[in-house]
């Protein structure tokens, strides 16, 4: 059954605690890690011209990296281009190994290949918005049965459709006709379900999205 943020089953985990869960190899922390990021990686994969089957290979080679070296990780910078970084050098390496098969007809030369690949894979979104992002939205949907319905639909059109805290009081029957602060009472009602969630995407994946903005 859906709830509100403050009534979750489960207490949440700051982004801290979810690297060092799977440093520690927390396998409940890895699973919700996995999840969130293999779509990502699987984009940056194809936006950089593999095809499906092999953006799917890279993928589960750039997760085993990620086992293999976070217990080494400490943050100098964007987790997320930590993330990009590991998978540029696995998409090289998906080349080289088809560089040392039979070329086969039209194939593309191995430093012609190489040589299109940036230096840093860019992200697949540069916005600081929720809308448009991801991540952001993959980890959204991750979260979304913890809220009730008219919670989440406060939130999201605030944030992400970008609708007025009056307009969504009032189409959510939030204002009271005999009560003349009942305006002001409505928009406090859609920033507080805006506070929740973004609070609970804070809690819970915090720096792992380099989540930054309100």
């Amino acid at each position: 059954m859906s709830h509100d943020a403050n009534q979750s089953d489960s207490p949440t985990i700051t982004s801290t605690s979810l690297i060092l869960r799977i440093q520690a190899k927390d396998q409940v922390a890895w699973d919700r890690f996995a999840r969130l990021y293999t779509p990502y990686v699987y984009g940056l994969c194809r936006a950089n011209g593999l095809q499906d089957s092999d953006a799917q290979d890279v993928s589960q080679n750039v997760l085993r990296s990620i086992v293999s070296g976070i217990g080494s990780y400490q943050r100098t910078g964007s987790f997320r281009g930590w993330i990009s970084q590991v998978t540029r050098n696995r998409i090289i390496d998906h080349h080289r190994r088809q560089q040392r098969q039979p070329t086969s007809e039209g194939g593309t030369d191995f430093h012609i290949q190489i040589s299109e690949i940036p230096d840093v894979l860019m992200p697949l979104s540069s916005q600081s918005a929720v809308d448009g992002d991801p991540l952001m939205l993959q980890a959204l949907s991750m979260i979304r049965d913890e809220f009730e319905t008219s919670t989440w639909t406060a939130f999201w059109r605030m944030v992400v459709e970008g609708h007025g805290a009056g307009e969504i009081a009032k189409d959510l029957g939030w204002l009271d006709s005999d009560d003349p602060a009942s305006h002001a009472k409505g928009a406090k009602r859609v920033r507080q379900a805006k506070f929740r969630v973004m609070k609970r995407m804070r809690d819970e994946f915090g720096e792992i999205l380099d989540f930054e903005h309100e």
